[in-house]
């Protein structure tokens, strides 16, 4: 039983951890919209629609975080559980990865439209 509370206790621990990557990635992709306004390669109607995009990932987050809590409550991780969990990770990983994909398409959008016309 011991063997079992103290995989448990790890995994969530790792999972907490994970957590923290998220965090730091949402900060850097909010930074880099906001950048891109203020050096001009992302119109202010484009950082609305990428700030968005930004709730999304933090809304995948928060349900991530209860579906944890929710599995965390009873002390048994069970099979279908953690497959749920591996879901929603890979969901809220998927979506980052697209917002940055948005990022850099919305920067490199506006560069190409600029040099075109100069």
């Amino acid at each position: 039983m011991l063997k079992i509370v103290m995989i448990i206790s790890t995994g969530f621990l790792l999972v907490s951890a994970a957590n923290a990557g998220y965090e730091k990635r949402q900060t850097i992709q909010t930074k880099k919209i906001e950048m891109g306004v203020s050096n001009g390669t992302i119109s202010s109607s484009e950082a609305e629609r990428l700030k968005k995009g930004q709730v999304n990932v933090e809304k995948r987050v928060d349900r991530l975080e209860a579906t944890k809590a929710d599995v965390k409550s009873d002390g048994v991780v069970t099979k279908d559980e953690k497959q749920q969990l591996i879901k929603q990770r890979a969901s809220v990983r998927r979506t980052q990865a697209r917002q940055v994909e948005n990022i850099q398409r919305k920067k490199q959008n506006n560069k190409l439209f600029r040099n075109e016309h100069f």
